[in-house]
């Protein structure tokens, strides 16, 4: 049930972290002082309500002070008192980004003009184009720190780009050129990071533009691989979402993993499958869309080797909760992170009650497909709305046609651009089979994506209707579920 403990008290600190940019910590010490009187109230009186109400404020309590100490810790930045043309020492922390008239990559700070930083903090580099870096450099560059400015996307909308950097705690831009680099000697993540790029060649080498740079978003997650044409055909058909790496994508991952380690004892065959989810988690940049599909399959196949069901959204809960304490703003500012979250929720949610009306369709996987899009559609609209003003009203038909041949995309084109690195005459036959399907599914895009009535955009959507609609769709789901255990209940 929705309304159980594990769920009602993740819920309470979530929803407390969210709102902790709002409140502060007197509001966090308020909530604490409350759930100890609760407490004693529970020992007097020994009734359960107050315990539950006690838990529920403590849940709180702890959520606006994580936030507060975060915020608090955002905003003492030693950086900002450099507000001219320094020298830096950096250290590159993760794999550079190419973008058309740059390449970026976040790094860390260690000192500024001989002023050496205690703790080191972030910034993300912005530099020429054609400058050589790679994971674990460090680097000196001479360069000028810059707040992030806001712009408008395509669809008219206002993109906050320093709250957006802010998920993975940079404050400042910092343009500029690099005096000396020294690549790091060794490192397990950079090494990945090299086998992630020769894969990237051999895709690139399968199957050419555009098809690669959607496989490349499909197998690896990478954001800069679609041409801004084949971007938008994705995103007015509903079908982005194939394009980035998600939950379903690390699923396949680990089942083929557990398939290929089948010679091995249970336990080892768990040890294998979890540390390839590690690997390739890391691999695709370890972003929060990454780490949380990867806690998610790694719980859920813990729980099946420990013997126990797993339950789906109890699972979900303790991921987000796991993730929001590491990194409070992973839940504010990270819109991946929010969305990957809601689409989950509507696969363990609303699937289920979307499958009770389509009985009469045929196939079961059919009508699985069927329910999840509508699920998942459901779920993330409300906030899809107010972030971008867009919504794609030809979602469902699209997803029927494409999703089945996913999962063969991704063996066939996986396997080929893995062969692909060591000869192309291995990985022809694979090229000419992901050739083909990764045709089919750009045709649907770019065929659906075109209608004129496929997509509407600038639409106004404020924060005050995502919060009513939420709580609106999670009234029903729990009412929903209160009638479908009276009715089993009575059957019985």
């Amino acid at each position: 049930m929705i309304t159980s403990a594990p769920y009602t008290l993740g819920a309470a600190f979530l929803i407390s972290v969210g709102a902790s940019p709002f409140l502060g910590f007197s509001y966090g010490y308020l909530e604490l002082v409350l759930g100890v009187a609760l407490f004693f109230c529970f020992l007097l009186c020994a009734r359960k309500i107050f315990l539950y109400a006690a838990l529920i404020s403590f849940s709180a309590a702890l959520g606006i002070l994580r936030g507060g100490a975060a915020e608090d810790a955002f905003n003492m930045k030693a950086l900002a008192q450099f507000t001219s043309e320094q020298t830096f020492e950096v250290r590159v922390l993760s794999n550079p980004e190419p973008k058309e008239f740059s390449i970026r990559a976040i790094a860390e700070v260690s000192t500024v003009s001989e002023t050496v930083l205690v703790p080191k903090e972030k910034v993300l580099l912005v530099l020429p184009r054609d400058s050589e870096i790679a994971y674990g450099d460090v680097l000196t560059i001479t360069g000028a720190l810059q707040i992030p400015e806001s712009f408008a996307t395509q669809s008219g909308k206002e993109f906050d780009y320093e709250r957006f950097l802010k998920k993975d705690g940079v404050a400042f831009l910092l343009r500029g050129s690099i005096i000396t680099r020294t690549p790091e000697t060794f490192s397990v993540k950079k090494y990945l990071f090299v086998f992630e790029e020769r894969l990237l060649s051999g895709i690139n080498r399968l199957v050419p533009m555009p098809e690669s740079g959607l496989l490349a978003g499909i197998l690896l997650g990478e954001k800069g691989s679609l041409s801004e044409s084949l971007r938008t055909s994705l995103t007015n058909s509903g079908l982005i979402h194939i394009a980035v790496l998600s939950g379903y994508n690390i699923t396949l991952v680990a089942a083929g993993a557990l398939f290929v380690l089948a010679f091995l004892f249970p336990v080892w065959r768990l040890v294998g499958a979890l540390l390839v989810v590690l690997v390739f988690v890391v691999m695709t940049g370890a972003d929060a869309t990454a780490v949380r599909a990867g806690v998610m399959a790694s719980l859920v196949f813990l729980a099946r080797y420990l013997g126990r069901e797993a339950d789906a959204a109890r699972l979900l809960m303790i991921a987000a909760v796991a993730m929001v304490i590491y990194n409070p703003f992973s839940l504010l500012y990270n819109p991946s992170f929010q969305l990957s979250f809601l689409a989950t929720a509507g696969l363990i949610f609303g699937s289920p009650i979307i499958l009770s009306f389509i009985t009469r369709v045929p196939f079961a996987a059919l009508k699985e497909i069927i329910a999840t899009t509508i699920a998942t559609q459901i779920f993330v609209l409300p906030l899809l709305l107010y972030l971008t003003g867009t919504i794609s009203y030809l979602a469902l038909p699209a997803n029927i046609l494409v999703l089945p041949f996913i999962p063969l995309l991704m063996v066939v084109g996986g396997v080929g651009a893995f062969l692909e690195m060591f000869s192309h005459v291995l990985a022809l036959p694979f090229a000419f089979l992901t050739h083909l399907i990764i045709g089919f599914v750009i045709l649907v895009a770019q065929y659906i994506g075109t209608l004129p009535f496929a997509v509407s955009q600038s639409i106004s959507f404020p924060l005050t209707f995502v919060a009513v609609s939420y709580a609106l769709l999670f009234l029903s789901i729990f009412i929903w579920q209160r009638r479908s255990s009276a009715l089993r209940s009575s059957a019985n």
